[in-house]
């Protein structure tokens, strides 16, 4: 009996220390498992940081070459607006400023020069102060002597 009882507590001294191996397994697995899910959310966010880092100074390079970009052509058309109207030819085919004055041959070369010059521009005209269109380019009869009267557009009386 006295065996059988060693045997019983020996029993439970194994089983005890079974179970405290297994627990200690387990803590131990889940302490590891719990540091790696941390360690990935650490990387997973300064992976994607730095994504958005790198996509933000993109769009910011962009968007400032883009700028440029337009600033250039803005400068370029004035450049180019400048010199047309300073264009001798431009001042004479105007005139006085009286339409019945107007030289519209004269005008119509100007724009025609104007659109080899700038392609990209798709349209141009010359209307006078009543918003009576006296030429265009491309050259277009059925636009050129309509009135489009821009009310919008209100020139100051003393205008030259």
């Amino acid at each position: 009996m006295r065996r059988a009882r060693n045997r019983s507590v020996a029993g439970r001294q194994y089983d005890l220390t079974v179970t405290r191996r297994t627990s200690t397994v387990a803590a131990i697995t889940v302490a590891s498992l719990v540091a790696i899910g941390v360690i990935s959310a650490i990387t997973i966010q300064s992976s994607y940081d730095s994504n958005v880092g790198t996509e933000t100074s993109k769009l910011e390079a962009t968007a400032q070459v883009t700028a440029q970009l337009i600033a250039q052509q803005m400068s370029g058309v004035t450049d180019l607006e400048q010199a047309i109207l300073e264009q001798r030819r431009f001042v004479t085919a105007i005139g006085s400023g009286d339409p019945a004055q107007f030289d519209t041959v004269q005008l119509q070369a100007v724009l025609d020069q104007l659109q080899r010059l700038r392609p990209e521009f798709q349209f141009a005209a010359v209307a006078d102060a009543g918003g009576t269109t006296r030429a265009t380019a491309p050259t277009d009869h059925t636009v050129i002597g309509r009135n489009f009267d821009l009310p919008w557009l209100e020139l100051p009386d003393e205008f030259p």
